[in-house]
């Protein structure tokens, strides 16, 4: 699984919060001089023990977006949505998890691997992605399925599910506005060609 960078900043907001919760609250008291604060029991309840359990409450919610999956973000640009429409490739991915996501954005997500082989040197590298959708694209997938990917051959980390990426009701504006929606006829003769808006897409892969 990929790393997540953007945990970064949970992760060193909690180890701090934990390890220097006396020194932080210290350091907040010293404004107070004097005051019955800066004593026990009230140093610790009001200050050192909150300020340790806002660290837990970080490192808790880094470990949730860790293992959420790689991260979407590439697709959330429409030269890259485009450049996929225009020279995208089809590969089998291998499931690595599928699950009802509690996180912003709520909904059924998988995640997935592919092997792609670098033409020019022969020498295979694994790429993950992961996308979101109505229930019934992903509800019953297990690690035992594979699925197609659509991927960027010049930089396969620009990759996406297929029907998201056909069916997704962002996507299929992008294609309209750059002209190119005509393109997708050449996915209709294997794949399920759907018309959703976004609050019926939305309201699908919010359903439990």
């Amino acid at each position: 699984m990929s790393f997540r960078f953007h945990c970064i900043p949970l992760i060193l907001i909690g180890i701090i919060s934990i390890v220097f919760a006396k020194k932080i609250a210290d350091f907040m008291l010293s404004f107070l001089a004097g005051s019955k604060f800066n004593k026990r029991p009230y140093k610790s309840l009001l200050y050192i023990w909150p300020i340790r359990l806002v660290g837990v409450i970080c490192l808790g919610f880094s470990l949730l977006i860790f293992f959420s999956g790689p991260s979407a973000t590439y697709m959330n640009k429409d030269e890259n949505r485009i450049v996929l429409l225009e020279n995208g490739e089809i590969i089998e991915g291998k499931i690595q998890k599928c699950y009802f996501q509690r996180l912003a954005p709520e909904g059924w997500k998988v995640i997935y691997e592919f092997i792609f082989e670098d033409p020019k040197t022969h020498r295979e590298k694994t790429f993950s992605g992961s996308s979101q959708g109505p229930k019934k694209y992903y509800y019953n997938l297990t690690k035992e399925d594979t699925l197609d990917i659509i991927y960027n051959p010049k930089n396969p980390n620009i990759n996406c599910e297929v029907r998201h990426f056909i069916n997704h009701p962002s996507y299929r504006d992008t294609f309209k506005k750059a002209g190119k929606l005509s393109l997708l006829d050449k996915f209709s003769d294997h794949y399920k060609m759907e018309d959703y808006s976004f609050k019926e897409w939305y309201r699908q892969q919010q359903t439990r």
